[in-house]
């Protein structure tokens, strides 16, 4: 598998398919509160939050997201993470 910290190869395929339910949520109805955990494991088709939880934190040290630690709904993409995602209107 691929090292947690080479931003260099592509994502795979559960660390794309949240970075793009992301961003569909960011640019939806409901932007302005971030989703839960459940949320996005529904829209990436993820089946445990504990797997969401540890692909976020691999998505925050590769530079796609940021988040505030011990602080609910705080997840947002940054630019690299706006420019990789595949964003599909909902």
């Amino acid at each position: 598998t691929r090292p947690v910290t080479d931003p260099c190869l592509p994502l795979s395929p559960p660390l794309q398919a949240i970075l793009d339910f992301l961003a569909r949520w960011e640019a939806g109805p409901r932007a302005h509160q971030p989703p839960t955990m459940r949320e996005i494991a529904e829209g990436a088709d993820i089946s445990s939050t504990s797997r969401v939880s540890k692909l976020l934190d691999e998505l925050l040290v590769l530079g796609y997201i940021t988040r505030t630690p011990r602080k609910a709904r705080t997840i947002r993409l940054t630019p690299l993470g706006k420019e990789t995602a595949h964003a599909i209107q909902i």
